[in-house]
């Protein structure tokens, strides 16, 4: 994958992030689904940087809502693999949650991501990330 370089950018993704928890808890969802477009257009178009794996991870999630269960768990894995590959401790709370719970279920048991998924709720304690 490539990396994003663009200093802006990279701004740019970091802000959409830190809008991804108020645009589905606070107000009424209808720019959610905008927020992560725009995070996987940018990471498409500059390359891929650690909030690329939140906005990656989050996509999968999505597709599920269309019934695309495996192309779901190929995206979530990816995410996965993009946290990994850019040791992003800080957005592996909210990948972990996200797949092992909401995508990762419609292909496998769900008992199978139960303690992933209890790993990443416990690093997001321990890092303070709240939102995921």
């Amino acid at each position: 994958f490539r990396e994003m370089n663009d200093v802006n950018m990279i701004a740019a993704m970091k802000f959409l992030k830190i809008l991804l928890f108020p645009s589905f808890v606070l107000a009424n969802q209808q720019y959610y689904p905008m927020i992560v477009t725009k995070m996987i257009q940018l990471t498409l178009h500059y390359g891929t940087c650690t909030e690329s794996c939140v906005a990656i991870g989050i996509l999968s999630y999505q597709l599920c809502e269309y019934g695309e269960f495996e192309a779901s768990d190929h995206i979530g894995r990816i995410g996965l693999l993009l946290c990994e590959k850019f040791k992003a401790e800080e957005c592996l709370p909210a990948i972990s949650v996200v797949y092992h719970l909401g995508v990762r279920c419609w292909t496998r048991h769900m008992t199978l991501g139960l303690e992933k998924a209890l790993h990443g709720y416990k690093l997001g304690m321990q890092l303070g990330e709240l939102e995921s």
